[in-house]
């Protein structure tokens, strides 16, 4: 049987744990450069020579991107595993069958320790193509063993792929180093890496496909799309949490996309994109996955078009987010990428947010265009430069920038490659609108942090009113002009970058300690009378001076900064933009003294208890819990939405409490407070029981979305009588409750019946409604106590699941009653004595 071999290119490898590419670049030695920054020169005098060599790296990088002969692994074994596997597109492709035999060669060069390389295979599921999750490995099979000499070696491994089930899995040769096998550490570098496997007629006819993915080049295709290019002029995303009363209307049961637009206009410039955020930190409270949450929303996902089709009235676009790690909900009968596809059809959405993603799936984007044309895929981390291949646009989240920012990698390589700045948690938004302003990119507007506000200052916000208008004046020659990024100026501490046109130049300013004036030698090509000066900052028309002999621009010293070289005369456009920047100059001289968009209400108490008329007499079955003054302690993981602060915490320990970073540390909550004895049910309220009150009152809620869903009509199942009632909001309990007399627990009546009574207390199957509902004006939320039976496993993302200690809460976000009600959350009464 003949053999075929495939080799040469970047992309038929995937480094794993422990490995990554390194480039066999030339060295430029006026360039520094991270993982997500070059840096500025070092010298003045230096920016000619810099700027030729950075030039020169973007050229080998767009030239060799994908060539294997270029670049090299470096693997770092630290005694658990290190992996290098066959890419998943050939690997599912060549359908590697048991028996079959193949050959891995390459070159290797030991650098310290362990040795030992070794093929083995991951066993992948078959039912999700080639996207199938991780389903067991082979173990390790076979080695080669890398001379330590630390000179480059030949190697080569043979091995014959043992049994598996494949009906079930599909075969992923992987080389490396595990602790199953070896456990000392070590480390090597890899190149030159080729398959060889047996052909047949089926890989022979993929062998064109495989030719096609072996270029060596970038490949800019997808910005030569006409249907995606939007996301090159996309500079202001905001992102939009659906609970957000500013989003979402839980009085007039409507959505407030015109007032969000509005309001985003006056105080960010308007947003050109927006995320709609749904489905965390709310998923894994029950079974319901993230296409579910768009199905359970407000109007279901008509009503969410509807709401789409506003956005896109006003020219803004519309993202959903993809959350990978969502595999322990209930399955849909598709693969996630056709799920997403079709759900981005249906909502007729223009983007793919990633979450915690650095790239797009593996057939994601055949089958999105198969179902809609336009749509973008943003991941949340820094992607590789392949990656742009894929992804025109990205985060520029927490990046490593230098002490005066830099040139962002990607941005340089390829222009038109969108990426928005954001550092989510920071209260000053001064070092993301610098480096979008230096490198000619975009922002996310982020202040509703899954449920913790944390609104931009003033003068960030007047700082973007600025630069919105200019990006967009000048979308074209920021993507497609010839950028000159740290043009020089002659002034310490104010930073610069050129783009320059045909027609048209356009420098940004920073200034790093906002006091200096900007001084701009105009370029030699300039200095006719046929080209006009503008400081599009401030709106008005410039003169050069002559210092030195030579013209000269002085830009007053704003923070920001931009002036606009024009040849001929102003256009009608142009005199509109300098007419609206004079206009935000004099509204935004001063901050106002009482700025209405900081105001969060405070949510250190509980609102107040609902009226009820009580009952002369609790039930029979209800137990005496004698009251008292106590001190509650509650502890939690923080979760990235926080939690409410305690009762005389000081303004800094509020925000301590508020926030909801970092995510995986536990907040201790001590709570002092006096309560009155009281009677409380020993279980939670069953489906009988509420039956009951259904047939005694006839009650109808207002919005009766899920209500009861898990009965699947009118009356309750005979199998489910004493289960505890589910699919009940804290309206439809506190119904019940008051058809009682009764009302719901506070969350200290709750935990002091808990600790009280012990086991005649029945507590963790079902979640359960307190009266703990508490609005800071945009989100409201509720504290759940016991936990439940169920828990959504694999991955740390997920709503807190199973029996839940007696001393612990967790905070559930609420919209509106369709999604608040839940298969998991019931209630139980409390009377007064």
């Amino acid at each position: 049987m003949h053999a075929m071999t495939l080799s040469g290119y970047k992309s038929l490898w995937t480094p794993g744990e422990g490995c990554a590419w390194r480039a066999d670049m030339p060295a430029w030695h006026l360039l520094r450069m991270n993982a997500h920054y070059i840096a500025p020169p070092e010298r003045l005098e230096q920016w000619e020579t810099w700027l030729q060599q950075a030039r020169q790296y973007r050229r080998w990088v767009r030239g060799h991107l994908h060539d294997a002969r270029l670049w090299h692994i470096h693997l770092q074994f630290d005694g658990v595993r290190a992996w290098i596997r066959l890419a998943r597109e050939e690997a599912f492709a060549i359908d590697l069958q048991p028996g079959e035999g193949i050959v891995i060669r390459g070159e290797a060069k030991h650098l310290s320790g362990n040795p030992a390389l070794w093929l083995a295979f991951d066993w992948c599921d078959r039912t999700q193509g080639s996207t199938g999750a991780w389903a067991g490995w082979s173990g390790a099979l076979a080695k080669a063993t890398i001379p330590s000499d630390g000179r480059w070696h030949p190697f080569e491994i043979a091995v014959k792929v043992p049994y598996f089930n494949t009906t079930r899995c599909w075969a992923r040769p992987i080389i490396g180093q595990d602790a199953t096998a070896e456990p000392q550490p070590g480390s090597m570098l890899i190149r030159g890496l080729s398959i060889q496997f047996p052909s047949n007629a089926t890989r022979q006819r993929l062998s064109s496909v495989w030719k096609l993915r072996a270029r060596l080049a970038f490949d800019d295709t997808i910005y030569t799309r006409r249907d995606l290019a939007w996301a090159q002029k996309c500079f202001v995303c905001g992102f939009i949490f659906i609970y957000d009363r500013a989003f979402w209307d839980p009085d007039r049961m409507r959505y407030r996309v015109e007032e969000l637009l509005d309001e985003a206009k006056r105080e960010f410039g308007g947003f050109d994109a927006v995320v709609l955020w749904h489905a965390y930190p709310r998923i894994g409270a029950d079974e319901r996955n993230q296409f579910d949450f768009w199905r359970d929303m407000p109007g279901g996902t008509s009503g969410v078009r509807r709401a789409v089709e506003q956005f896109h009235r006003h020219g803004v676009k519309v993202f959903i987010p993809y959350m990978p790690w969502d595999i322990g909900t209930r399955r849909e009968s598709q693969t996630d990428a056709d799920a997403l596809a079709e759900m981005v059809a249906n909502l007729e959405a223009d983007g793919i947010f990633l979450d915690t993603m650095v790239e797009s799936p593996a057939r994601l984007r055949e089958v999105v265009d198969a179902k809609r044309k336009g749509v973008v895929f943003e991941p949340e981390g820094h992607p590789g430069m392949e990656e742009m291949e894929r992804c025109n646009a990205s985060w520029a989240q927490w990046l490593q920038a230098y002490e005066n920012i830099g040139v962002l990698q990607l941005k340089w390589v390829e222009p038109r490659h969108m990426q928005h700045q954001i550092r989510r948690w920071d209260t000053d938004h001064t070092h993301e609108l610098a480096a979008a302003w230096l490198n000619g990119s975009g922002v996310l507007v982020w202040e509703n942090i899954f449920g913790s506000w944390n609104p931009w200052r003033w003068a960030d916000r007047a700082a973007l009113r600025r630069m919105v208008p200019i990006w967009r004046a000048c979308a074209d020659l920021l993507c497609q002009g010839e950028w000159l990024p740290y043009y020089p100026t002659p002034v310490p501490g104010v930073l610069s970058s050129c783009w320059r046109g045909k027609d048209t130049w356009l420098w940004t300013f920073y200034r790093m300690d906002g006091q200096r004036e900007a001084s701009l030698p105009a370029p030699s090509a300039l200095r006719t009378n046929q080209w006009h000066w503008y400081d599009v900052w401030r709106g008005e028309s410039l003169q050069p001076i002559l210092r030195d002999g030579s013209p000269t621009l002085q830009v007053p010293p704003d923070r920001f900064g931009a002036v606009l070289a024009l040849r001929g005369g102003a256009s009608h456009s142009l005199l509109q933009l300098l007419a609206h920047q004079r206009r935000l100059r004099a509204s935004d001289r001063t901050p106002p003294p009482q700025d209405a968009h900081l105001v969060a209400l405070s949510v250190m108490e509980p609102q107040k208890i609902p009226a009820v008329v009580s009952a002369s007499h609790p039930p029979a079955e209800a137990l005496f819990v004698a009251g008292g003054k106590f001190e509650f302690v509650v502890k939690h993981m923080r979760r990235e939405c926080g939690c409410y602060p305690d009762p005389g915490a000081s303004v800094e320990e509020q925000r301590r409490f508020l926030t909801g970073n970092p995510f995986h540390e536990e907040i201790t909550h001590r709570i002092a407070c006096s309560i009155n004895s009281f009677y409380i049910q020993p279980a939670p309220v069953t489906n009988a029981q509420y039956q009951v009150f259904l047939d005694a009152t006839g009650y109808v809620p207002t919005e009766p979305t899920n209500f009861l869903k898990h009965w699947g009509g009118k009356r309750c199942p005979p199998h489910l009588r004493d289960e505890p009632v589910v699919y009940v909001d804290i309206d439809d309990a506190r119904a019940y409750a008051g058809w009682l007399g009764a009302r719901l627990p506070t969350e200290w009546e709750w935990q002091h019946a808990a600790e009280t009574l012990g086991e005649r207390f029945s507590r963790g199957m079902v979640w359960e409604w307190t009266e703990s509902l508490r609005d800071d004006g945009h989100s409201r939320f509720v504290m759940l106590r016991g936990g439940s039976r169920y828990q959504a496993s694999g991955s740390i993302w997920y709503f807190p699941g199973g029996e839940q200690p007696i001393a612990s809460h967790a905070k559930f976000i609420l919209l509106y009653p369709g999604l608040d009600r839940c298969s998991t959350i019931g209630f139980r009464c409390a009377w007064e004595q």
